[in-house]
């Protein structure tokens, strides 16, 4: 599972990437790559997130995708906190 996040944070890291360089062209395929494996692993409302990057690539909405692409890291930051804390254990005070 920790390789499956690793392999996710690439994948925003290019997204990134590409959106600070004004690449648009290549995000949609890159999300909708993200997508798909957000939805393999069973994080539906990211994979959605991710279509919305798709969307805004293509039109491009530069002040939407930013914040699309700010709220599908947050959201996958908080679902490996969720997921490891429990595999993991919580964290002692």
């Amino acid at each position: 599972m920790i390789e499956t996040f690793e392999h996710l944070d690439r994948l925003l890291v290019s997204i990134e990437k590409f959106h600070k360089a004004g690449a648009y062209v290549a995000l949609p395929d890159l999300a909708n790559v993200l997508a798909k494996r957000l939805t393999e692993i069973g994080l539906g409302d990211a994979a959605m997130i991710a279509g919305h990057i798709a969307e805004c690539a293509r039109r491009p909405d530069v002040i939407a995708l930013s914040a699309v692409i700010a709220r599908l890291e947050r959201t996958v930051q908080f679902a490996a906190h969720s997921i490891f804390g429990e595999v993991i254990g919580p964290k002692q005070p």
